[in-house]
């Protein structure tokens, strides 16, 4: 998630609605793919609102004053309706006995931080992985998929390149799983992707 310098305003105020300038006073921001004739020293942000509009643009890198990781699951719980909050629990406990990072991203993670209504009955909960176990890894998922109901889980399993690949699949019977860059997609076997996560022990 990135935060912008204020003066990033004069410098959006051409190209991006009065809406983007007010939400950006109090919103981060994404990285997004980028475009293919994205120029050079810029980054392309994404922004996310409350009625499932996206919008995109480019700024400087200069212009970023903050960048932080997606929140930690067990920090967002209370901002999640009440009848989800038993089952994030559960979760935060059990990726607690796989040595497993949880956070969260999508609408949970964006209601989180700004306090906006994001979130509405049939929302999913996004979940981020990072472990460097990758048994642990596919015991969490495991445990994951096997949780019905309210919220629906999805999500992925973040790679120490900056990849990702959903961690329901990592437990499935495909010989090779697709896996997510910055830039492109792949095919890759399991054992390429278990070498990946346990690389940076």
């Amino acid at each position: 998630f990135f935060r912008l310098f204020p003066v990033v305003e004069r410098l959006l105020a051409s190209d991006v609605s009065p809406q983007v300038i007010h939400l950006f006073r109090i919103h981060p921001f994404v990285v997004t793919r980028p475009p293919a004739q994205l120029s050079a020293g810029t980054l392309s942000l994404g922004l996310a609102l409350p009625d499932r509009r996206r919008i995109a643009f480019e700024v400087p890198m200069k212009a970023v004053a903050e960048l932080s990781a997606p929140p930690q699951l067990a920090d967002t719980i209370d901002s999640a309706p009440v009848r989800w909050r038993a089952r994030l629990r559960q979760i935060v406990r059990s990726a607690g006995r796989f040595d497993t990072e949880v956070r969260v991203y999508g609408s949970l993670a964006w209601q989180h931080l700004t306090q906006l209504d994001y979130l509405h009955a049939a929302s999913d909960v996004d979940l981020l992985l990072r472990t460097d176990q990758w048994d642990n890894a596919c015991r969490l998922a495991g445990e994951l998929g096997c949780m019905d109901g309210s919220p629906r889980l999805d999500g992925e399993l973040s790679l120490p390149d900056g990849g990702g690949v959903a961690w329901r699949e990592i437990n499935g019977g495909a010989t090779r799983v697709l896996v997510k860059g910055g830039t492109s997609v792949a095919l890759t076997t399991r054992d390429e992707i278990r070498a990946l996560v346990e690389s940076v022990r």
